[in-house]
Formats: structure tokens, sequence, C-alpha cells
């Protein structure tokens, strides 16, 4: 199965962590982490006896599995990874629990999956496992470097989201798994159908998070890892990203991301170029990373993905267009009080000569033919 893959990450506060990709003989894996800017505000200041070896001490109390043999069988391309990825972590200067939270879960599931073989992630008990897994790094950190929340009372230590998606290659597609906690998302694009969200969002109706990785008064938070199990075909893409690649587009989260990726792909020649542009391209919020990790499957070369996905991206470019204009044609109502017809009037004498010309335009083109849209209903105003 031919596939093709790349990450990317804007850092903003460096709270996310560096996505992970790993492809193997027959199948693969994908990771993102995000470290909650908000509940893990906090400053982790440590001793500085604790500063002097921190290099060789922190690794080993994430990783206390690390002493045994199976270190040696771990890809290259995992150790490199690790490297970077632990690297903000092992300098004197303090970090956020969110930064510190986001790569401990990250590199616990990525390292359980590399000495788990073949794991079944539809089993409960398997991901009750992964979760445990988890926590074990997390609760062994905030021990050894007594790690405590600050005073506001929604701070919590190493609060985290992460999603991750697991693939093999099936007779009649790909065999897609999607595990979550929180709001970071799992997405496919498929040719003629166009982006598909694969998991959903663990928050309330005001946007807090409802469900991920965190200790609380020094026990671990209750964490459902949510599962989803699907068929693609055997040309698609598939990718992980965090919140804060989403965000900057709400209410049109999924509308954007592929606008911006129609744009990407439409003006770039090659994979890399894709990633370099949509890199490029994309704006994430001043407040928040975004990271992301993409995988392609099937495809003979670039041009035959760049054909497969373009018809329908240019379909969702072309609504999210329509939505913004719509939406500075036709102001929202503010402060209409109880009468907002009188609200709606009086914005339309307001307008009326854009009104018409909209609607003169739009007879002239045969767009309409109500009898309602003509000058004389609005002579009346």
């Amino acid at each position: 199965m031919t596939t093709d893959s790349f990450t990317f990450y804007k850092k903003q506060k460096n709270e996310d962590a560096d996505p992970f990709i790993y492809i193997g003989e027959n199948g693969g894996f994908s990771l993102v982490a995000d470290g909650l800017g908000g509940s893990g505000s906090t400053v982790h200041v440590l001793k500085d006896a604790e500063y002097k070896t921190l290099s060789n001490d922190l690794p080993a109390c994430i990783f206390p599995e690390l002493l045994s043999p199976d270190q040696a069988a771990l890809p290259k391309e995992f150790a490199d990874w690790l490297i970077k990825l632990l690297a903000p972590m092992l300098d004197t200067t303090p970090d956020t629990s969110a930064l510190w939270g986001s790569r401990i879960v990250i590199s616990r599931f990525a390292y359980y999956l590399f000495t788990h073989e073949n794991c079944d992630l539809q089993s409960d008990a398997t991901r009750r496992d992964v979760v445990d897994y988890i926590y074990k790094g997390l609760v062994g950190v905030a021990k050894k470097y007594h790690l405590k929340a600050g005073d506001i009372s929604a701070q919590t230590v190493l609060p985290t989201t992460m999603v991750a998606v697991t693939y093999s290659p099936a007779e009649n597609g790909v065999n897609v798994d999607v595990v979550w906690a929180g709001d970071s998302r799992a997405y496919a694009i498929i040719p003629g159908e166009g982006l598909k969200q694969l998991s959903a969002d663990d928050d309330d109706q005001a946007g807090a998070i409802t469900n991920l990785f965190c200790l609380k008064n020094d026990m671990p938070f209750h964490t459902d890892l949510h599962f989803r199990r699907y068929l693609l075909p055997k040309e698609c893409a598939v990718f992980v990203c965090s919140d804060g690649f989403f965000d900057p587009f709400t209410p049109n989260d999924n509308l954007g991301v592929e606008s911006v990726f129609h744009e990407s792909l439409s003006e770039a020649n090659a994979f890399d170029d894709l990633c370099r542009k949509w890199y490029e391209k994309f704006v994430p919020t001043r407040h928040d990373d975004c990271s992301i990790a993409f995988f392609s499957f099937g495809f003979t070369d670039f041009d035959a993905m760049k054909k497969a996905f373009l018809p329908h991206c240019e379909k969702a470019t072309k609504m999210l267009t329509d939505y913004n204009e719509n939406k500075k044609m036709i102001p929202f109502v503010m402060n209409a009080g109880e009468h907002p017809e009188t609200y709606v009037i009086e914005r339309a004498k307001m307008r009326k000569s854009t009104i018409l010309e909209h609607i003169a335009n739009a007879v002239a083109a045969g767009e309409t033919k109500d009898p309602a849209f003509t000058p004389s209903v609005f002579d009346a105003l």
C-alpha cells in the first residue's frame, strides 16, 4: 500500500507536543497531544538539585520500562523524535503543566503502541490498559517532582487532550481505528465526499473539556478513551490534529479546514510542497498552538491525489466564501429588543440602495422571479 505522510507544528505557547507518525510494513499510526493552556497554566519550578539531574532522571521517570531489554527493538525514528520531544522539558527554564502533560501523554502512548504489537484498541480492556499506562507516567513524574496545581480553582496538573489513528491495509480498503480523549480530532479526506470528521469532541455547551488526561488532588482523572473503527477507500487521506487547527474557523470549522487544504493543494506540485504550503497558509489563533499528522493512502503519485481531492475541496471553498459574503450582506441582528421586525425595517431603510442593487442583479441574471423581490416593495419602506 502506497503511503505518504508529514507532520507540522505551529508553535504559539509550545503546549502541543510534537506530533508523531510511524509507518511500518503492515500499517502504522499517528498521534497528536495538546496541553490545555488554561487549566494547565501552572508553571512548575523545580529545585536547583533537580535541574542538575533532570536530563537523566526525567526520561527514566516517564519510561521506567526502558530498563527492560525491549528498548533495543524501538525504531530509530521514535528515539530521534523522543529527543526532540523532551528537549523543552530538560532545560532550566520552568515550564507550564500543559507543556509537560502533552509530552508525557503522547510519548507514553507511542511507547505503548511500539511495545504492544497488534494490540486491539477496539477492546474496552485494552483501552483501559492504555489509560493506566499513560497515567503511570503522569503520576510518576508528578510524585517525583512534587507537581501541584496553582491557586486558581480551575487549574489541574498535566492536563492534556489526545487523539491517535492506527491503520492497516484491508482487501477492499484501509482499516482505520481512531481513539481520543478531549477535543483533538481525527479527519478523513475521501474522493468525491471531501472532509469527514472521524472523532467527536468531548466538551459541554460552554466549550469546556469534559474528558482528558490530568491529575486532580494528586489523583488520576477518570479518563475515557473513545474508539471508532472505519473502513475507508483504498485511496484516501487521514489526519489527526489539535484544536488550534480548526478553532480559527468556528463556527464553520470543518469548511475552513477543507478550504485551506484546497488552497494549499491547488498550488502544490509535490507532496512535500503540499506540507510547506499548508503550513505557510495556516494561521492559528494567537493564544493556541496547532499540530497535525497527515497520511495519504493508495495514490500512485501526487498528481493522482490532487486530481481526486480538488473537485470537492473547491465546493467547500465556495460554500465558505458564500457564507462569508452572505454574512456581510445580512448583518447579525443584535440588541433588537422585543421588536426585531422594527430593527430589520430600519436596517433595510439604511441599506435600501445596496439591497436594490443585489435584487436588480439577481433579476437581470434570471436568478429570481419572485414578485416579492421588486422595487415597489422597498418603495413602501
